[in-house]
């Protein structure tokens, strides 16, 4: 009851006098906005929740409102109809992710769980006006510098985070404002390559660069106080990746030798001080995990060949219990008595099976469709923003989607709150640089005509 009283009350009070307070006439208050906005991101235990259900062991557990979608919201209204801003509801791309949407709907016939099936319906449409609000302002303001100085922030605040749990708390899995040390590693690998982009390839100041240099270097040791397998070969794919398309396109400079000499020396040292956890973590992995997964595996491919409209959103766990028989190998001779006295299952790692599963063959082929527009369009760009001002995004976003395109074979990140907003922040600045880039040459030919 007092849940809802104080939803009721944003709705009422808090929604409209933030938006007022945004509207302001310099447009600062508005900025603010943004950056806690972006912030928030990192912060996934701040939320409203209704029809909670904390047992369920699946992507959603209620109808989540964080603070981020609180903050969101206000962002938006701010900007609609605001005096020479232009506000687009379809930003380029978005007409892949609402495929992806639309063919998730139809799960519902099969989901036995509705509630369930809601409360992931509820997160996706949340997500979408995230990230109308990210492109709309990025796009009106003309400046992604705010964007980096948060990233920053954002890096560096995570980082003594992670140092207080690790050194002050003595934590094993350091996990810094995030539920599990995972969620944290795939989070800094993305924003870790775009600092590395930046510092490699844009203008900077001596500040700016220094401040761009320890985000770098923060993200890197998240990831080694993580222990994560994952996290550690991805963050190092990332930033190969991103190095390479540097040199290769926007050209070798002995200043990108230096940095990348530089860095590699710096990364090194801490490295080789985690080394023998880090290898540890390797050779001694449990082998019921790894068996745990390649039977959800088989779980998730099973649901998606019998139920061309998939089990449901936010079903697979009930779906892959010992009611079910898709998840048969788990349960086989009754090896496991305390696992068939619980209905529910557990859930598949990789977001690609998980979304066969829950929304079929179909769902799959559009979310397909969808990353590999964005990661194209990315591509591109590093193309026609080579030598230009913002390339430096271009090549930390092609390091880091791709390595985190990769690493959701083993996690599911766009079920993840905080990296489903992060990466819904990186397709507004791809869809924002398209939009820049079709510009550019539409102006082409009309000059050559």
């Amino acid at each position: 009851m007092i849940k809802a009283l104080v939803f009721i009350l944003y709705y009422l009070f808090a929604l409209p006098a933030g938006t007022m307070w945004a509207r302001e006439r310099s447009g600062r208050n508005r900025d603010i906005l943004f950056v806690l906005t972006l912030f928030s991101i990192i912060w996934p235990v701040l939320a409203y929740n209704l029809f909670p259900e904390p047992e369920w062991r699946g992507t959603a557990r209620g109808f989540a409102f964080y603070i981020t979608d609180f903050l969101t919201l206000i962002l938006l209204l701010s900007m609609v109809g605001w005096r020479d801003w232009r506000f687009f509801w379809l930003p380029p791309g978005s007409g892949y992710y609402l495929l992806y949407f639309l063919l998730c709907l139809p799960s519902l016939y099969n989901a036995s769980l509705a509630l369930q099936w809601g409360f992931e319906v509820w997160k996706m449409v949340l997500m979408y006006l995230f990230y109308l609000a990210c492109y709309n302002y990025i796009l009106n303001r003309r400046e992604l510098l705010v964007v980096v100085y948060t990233i920053i922030g954002t890096l560096l605040f995570m980082f003594l985070m992670a140092l207080y749990q690790k050194y002050i708390q003595h934590l094993y899995h350091v996990a810094a404002t995030f539920p599990h040390r995972n969620s944290m590693g795939m989070f800094t690998i993305v924003a870790g390559a775009v600092m590395f982009g930046i510092l490699l390839n844009e203008k900077l100041n001596r500040v700016q660069w220094l401040l761009t240099a320890a985000a770098l270097g923060a993200s890197g040791m998240l990831v080694i106080f993580s222990y994560s397998r994952g996290g550690l070969f991805f963050y190092g794919l990332a930033m190969a990746i991103t190095a390479g398309v540097t040199l290769l396109i926007n050209g070798f400079s002995m200043v990108r030798i230096r940095i990348l000499t530089v860095m590699a020396i710096l990364m090194t040292i801490p490295l080789l001080i985690a080394l023998p956890r880090i290898i540890e973590r390797f050779l001694y992995a449990p082998e019921s995990s790894a068996e745990t997964r390649v039977n959800l595996a088989h779980a998730a491919v099973r649901m998606a060949n019998d139920k061309f409209l998939g089990v449901g959103l936010n079903n697979f766990s009930d779906k892959s219990g010992p009611l079910y028989e898709y998840n048969y190998e788990h349960y086989q001779e009754f090896k496991d008595q305390e696992a068939i006295a619980d209905r529910l299952g557990g859930v598949v790692e990789t977001i690609y099976l998980l979304v066969a599963a829950e929304c079929g063959w179909p769902g799959l082929a559009a979310l397909l469709l969808w990353l590999g527009w964005i990661w194209l369009q990315n591509g591109f760009n590093l193309f026609a923003y080579r030598g230009r001002e913002g390339f430096g995004f271009a090549a930390g976003i092609a390091g880091g989607l791709t390595a985190n395109m990769g690493q959701s074979v083993l996690e599911w990140s766009l079920k993840q709150s905080s990296n489903f907003y992060e990466l819904m922040l990186v397709f507004a600045i791809v869809g924002i640089m398209t939009c820049y880039r079709r510009r550019w040459k539409k102006r082409r030919r009309l000059t050559a005509t």
